[in-house]
């Protein structure tokens, strides 16, 4: 047990088990003890006879193949069951904030999903389908879907922050500046001359209207965003915008000031409201301990705006493409506890949609292995592929099978002459037990190692695994006790005398 409780930690300091919990030791424990059971067992077959002996080692070399087969078989079996089921066990506990889960949406990491999202953009219709498919997002009944980024990397001139802060120090609003990212030179902004003009930018965010009453905004002057303020004109160049708490002394309702987008664009602010303090946005991201802002106080907030049609300029004409696209990397909320299943089937979702509309696909931030393999692709794609798995598995199955009566074949004479001379098939089997659960629980070893970098390793997904294993370790059994049951001395004898 002491070698159990260490081999746990061990495995938690590795990343294997992402965090370490009593029950979690407990199955840790247990397959700690398979892992030195099969380690005995490997020593076991060496130290009866020289490393050299060929009989060894080709029992060896076959117990590899063996192992490689059961790893191989819980790594397709985790890549399937992902995709329906969320194995991630505890992650609702990350994601539920108050009375909602969230999941925010985002891009795989993969280069080609950043291909297929820059490819939607270049389609002349992207922006007629991106606004049909947040229609239908938000048309749903089951999540709210709602958009709010901070990543928005607007500008606001030199003059217009010496006429508003005077002498005193507006580096709080900055872009990142609530990030913890002062320390770093390289990340802290600064003036640059763009155009003849000294930028810099500012702490930019922006928010649909789903979003506003979502997360109850309220304004200690003036007022929110109304209905229309999120719909623009193709050559619209003035936009309200929110200001954060922290701006009140700064500036007043109804006062109009230049930035500029990222692509250079000179446009006009006109404030229609100050909020009130600590006005909070809460997703599975907000990390009170790390200190990662989760209020708006200095912020100045845009509507994300959806265009009557895309401006002939080219510069607003990226700025439009970049609000559809920031649109639809939105966030979900759902009421209350979300189930493993449910979070799983809202990414889904989400996704049929975007792919009826020719458009990129997205994850959640927390999405499953299989969400992220398969996530562009239908559902009947994924339903093909997990048919063609399902067949490799039994395929796989009928190998291993066979593997374990060629081994039983292979000894058969051996364990004749065994129960001539008093043995039983009881303690012949008991023999075989014990090195089919040091190769089942190696497999399963390994699987997990090779996955820890891409599941997070919680309760239920070791239990769904460990599930696997007791299937496939009965399975073994009943193999190895079926054919020992069915052993004929006299057959036997004939066929060595022939």
């Amino acid at each position: 047990m002491a070698m159990a409780c260490v081999t746990a930690f061990a495995l938690w300091r590795a990343g294997i088990l992402a965090e370490l919990r009593w029950r979690d030791m407990g199955i840790s424990a247990v397959m700690a003890l398979g892992f030195g059971l099969a380690i005995l067992l490997i020593s076991r077959l060496f130290s009866r006879k020289p490393a050299r002996s060929p009989s060894r080692a080709g029992l060896f070399v076959k117990n590899g193949i063996l192992t490689v087969q059961f790893a191989l078989f819980f790594w397709i079996f985790v890549q399937i069951a992902g995709y329906y089921v969320n194995m991630n066990g505890d992650s609702w506990i990350q994601t539920c904030k108050g009375d909602w889960s969230y999941f925010t949406l985002t891009l795989n990491d993969a280069e080609s999903s950043f291909d297929g999202a820059i490819q939607a953009e270049e389609d002349p219709l992207f922006h007629v389908h991106a606004q049909a498919a947040l229609g239908r997002l938000r048309e749903t009944d089951d999540f709210t879907y709602m958009a709010y980024t901070k990543e928005m990397v607007n500008r606001m001139d030199e003059d217009t922050l010496r006429e508003h802060f005077g002498d005193e120090d507006y580096e709080p609003f900055l872009q990142n500046s609530q990030y913890g990212f002062e320390s770093i030179p390289a990340m802290k902004p600064h003036m640059e001359e763009i155009d003849g003009v000294r930028q810099i930018a500012m702490s930019f965010a922006s928010m649909d209207q789903n979003a506003v009453e979502h997360y109850n905004l309220k304004a200690q002057a003036g007022r929110l965003f109304e209905a229309d303020e999120f719909r623009a004109a193709k050559d619209q160049r003035e936009f309200p915008v929110l200001l954060g708490a922290a701006y009140a002394p700064y500036f007043s309702v109804g006062e109009k000031f230049p930035f500029y987008t990222a692509y250079g664009t000179r446009c006009t602010a006109r404030v229609v409201g100050i909020l009130e303090k600590d006005m909070r946005i809460i997703t599975e991201m907000t990390n009170e301990d790390d200190g990662y802002p989760t209020v708006l106080d200095y912020d100045i907030v845009l509507p994300f705006l959806a265009f009557e049609k895309l401006p002939e300029a080219e510069e607003m004409r990226s700025f439009a493409l970049e609000n559809d696209t920031r649109s639809l990397l939105g966030i979900l909320a759902v009421a209350g506890e979300v189930g493993s299943v449910q979070s799983v089937e809202v990414q889904k979702k989400v996704n049929d949609i975007y792919r009826g509309e020719s458009l990129f696909t997205v994850i959640a931030n927390n999405a499953t292995t299989g969400v992220w393999l398969f996530q562009s692709e239908t559902r009947e794609s994924v339903a093909i592929l997990t048919a063609l798995m399902l067949v490799a598995l039994g395929f796989q199955l009928f190998s291993l099978c066979a593997g374990l009566i060629s081994k039983i074949e292979r000894r058969m004479y051996r364990y004749s002459i065994q129960l001539l001379n008093g043995g039983t098939v009881g303690r012949i089997f008991r023999g075989y037990f014990l090195e089919i659960a040091g190769i089942t629980l190696a497999g399963l070893g390994i699987a997990l190692s090779l996955q820890r970098n891409m599941v997070l390793v919680h309760t239920r997904y070791l239990l769904a695994t460990g599930a696997a294993w007791l299937i496939l370790f009965a399975l073994s059994c009943g193999v190895i006790g079926g054919r020992l049951a069915k052993i004929d001395m006299e057959e036997i004898m004939r066929r060595k005398e022939s």
